[in-house]
């Protein structure tokens, strides 16, 4: 049995979405940027996955440092679908996929992404794979786009929406937390904040999912949690004790932080909130909230 399948496991019926995914990555401008790494065939547009189901592919949605998400349908139902595409070249990224789709199967939440299937392509070099997680659609994007729409029309988000959002995350990172091993999600940001129809959050992406609180025993630890942050955490919502870790420290759940700070600047018309200085500012805790 492939390590993909010790993860996962689907029945072979198949299973309808309410909710669902824009991505949680930058939208991709330049279409072609897709096709020069995805093979366009006809075999290569339609993919098979884990439980039986056969999706093909629509349109390419976003592009994140690491994967590309695609907008797919059912071949036999012609319901859509958000389908996540990471191409693995190494060992360590095939792990880190493993991971992500251990999380999945492992937590349930209303408002946690669910993963509706996977598909695993291998090829004749040793660990490097194409997988394919499939998500529900959801419509109505990020909270980055919801955020962006107020700005837009100069216009501020209400406080109770706002107080909202940011509960209903916080039981979604609550229940991550509750895990055993505790599981820190390290990347909770407006792009990874989906919005169903009823305009609920659901938070998504669980690439960046550590577990456990990590002992930083030596300089050679702090400096491998530093790296792992670096690829995994985005830097303006990266908790200050990743940007320098101290030897002879923890790192634990409250690592999970800043979207209040995010979602509240919108709070007031034509609100930024930015950081000074970059890593520097982060670490002395310095912020500048420009009403």
């Amino acid at each position: 049995m492939d390590m993909a399948d010790e993860y996962m496991a689907f029945p072979g019926g198949r299973r309808q979405g309410s909710i669902c995914t824009t991505v949680t990555a930058l939208p991709m401008s330049i279409t072609s940027r897709i096709f020069s790494c995805f093979s366009w065939s006809g075999a290569a547009s339609r993919i098979d996955m884990q439980s039986g189901r056969r999706v093909r592919i629509d349109k390419g949605i976003a592009e994140g440092g690491f994967s590309f998400v695609y907008a797919v349908h059912d071949t036999d139902s012609m319901e859509q679908f958000a389908m996540k595409k990471i191409s693995c070249q190494s060992s360590e990224q095939r792990q880190t996929v493993l991971h992500e789709l251990g999380v999945h199967k492992k937590c349930h939440h209303k408002n946690l992404m669910p993963l509706v299937d996977y598909a695993v392509v291998h090829t004749a070099a040793p660990d490097v794979s194409t997988y394919y997680l499939l998500f529900p659609l959801v419509e109505n994007g990020s909270l980055r786009q919801y955020i962006d729409s107020y700005r837009s029309r100069q216009a501020f988000m209400p406080e109770r929406a706002v107080l909202d959002i940011f509960l209903k995350v916080s039981h979604a990172v609550a229940f991550l937390h509750a895990q055993e091993p505790c599981l820190v999600h390290r990347d909770i940001k407006p792009e990874n904040v989906l919005l169903d129809h009823d305009l609920d959050p659901i938070l998504t992406d669980f690439g960046s999912v550590v577990e456990g609180d990590i002992a930083i025993l030596t300089r050679t630890d702090a400096l491998h949690a530093q790296e792992v942050a670096s690829i995994h955490s985005s830097m303006a919502y990266r908790a200050p004790e990743l940007y320098d870790v101290a030897t002879a420290s923890t790192l634990t759940s409250q690592t999970d932080g800043t979207l209040l700070v995010a979602v509240h600047c919108t709070c007031q018309t034509n609100s930024t909130c930015s950081v000074v200085h970059g890593v520097l500012a982060v670490c002395d805790g310095i912020w500048i909230f420009a009403f």
